[in-house]
C-alpha cells in the first residue's frame, strides 16, 4: 500500500517505501536534533510503543484512519505538539482498550517482525540518511472526522464504549 501524502520539511519530500511483510505494527517517534554543545553534530531521540495488530479483519487504510484520528484528538485535547513523545504515549495507552479493536503484544519484538509507524520530527535530512528511512511509509491521514471513524467501526461491527469515539 502506498499513500500519496507527502511530508515536507527542509525542502525534503519523504518517499514512501511501503509496508514490509507481516501484520505487526508499532508507533515510532524519531527526532534527529542538533547537539547543543556541537551544532554540526546531531543527536537522536528514538522512542517506540509496544507492538500491536490491527483490528481483526480491518483493512490497513481504515486502521490508519483510526490511528490518525486518535493522535489528532489527543494532540488537540491535551494541547501537545504534533507527533511528539507525549502523543505517542497517549496513543500507545489508548490501544490497550479492547473496545478499539487493536491487539497489543505484551513484549517488544525484533525489528525485522515489526512495521514502524514513524512520527518524524527534527531534521528530515538526517532521517533520510539513516537506516530507519528504508522502512518509512506514510501511514498518517490528516483531517479524519469522528463521523468517519464511527462509520468504520459500524462497517466492521465493532461496538464502541470509549468516550473518545462517542462524542
Amino acid at each position: 500500500m502506498i499513500f500519496k501524502h507527502k511530508v515536507k520539511n527542509e525542502n525534503i519530500i519523504l518517499v514512501d517505501y511501503g509496508i514490509k511483510e507481516g501484520d505487526v505494527f508499532r508507533l515510532r517517534y524519531i527526532n534527529f536534533h542538533n547537539s547543543k554543545k556541537h551544532p554540526n553534530q546531531y543527536g537522536l531521540f528514538d522512542m517506540y510503543s509496544m507492538p500491536f495488530k490491527m483490528p481483526e479483519g480491518m483493512n490497513l487504510l481504515d486502521a490508519f484512519k483510526i490511528l490518525s484520528y486518535l493522535i489528532n484528538y489527543f494532540e488537540e485535547k491535551f494541547n501537545i505538539p504534533k507527533f511528539s513523545p507525549e502523543s505517542l504515549k497517549l496513543l500507545d495507552r489508548a490501544l490497550n482498550y479492547k473496545a478499539l479493536g487493536f491487539q497489543k503484544y505484551p513484549e517488544q519484538l525484533e525489528d525485522a517482525y515489526v512495521n514502524d509507524l514513524f512520527m518524524v520530527t527534527g531534521s528530515l535530512k538526517k532521517f533520510t540518511e539513516s537506516n530507519y528511512y528504508e522502512n518509512y511509509f506514510n501511514w498518517y491521514i490528516p483531517n479524519i472526522t469522528i463521523k468517519e471513524i464511527k462509520i468504520i467501526y459500524d462497517i466492521y461491527n465493532i461496538k464502541q464504549k470509549r468516550k473518545v469515539l462517542n462524542k
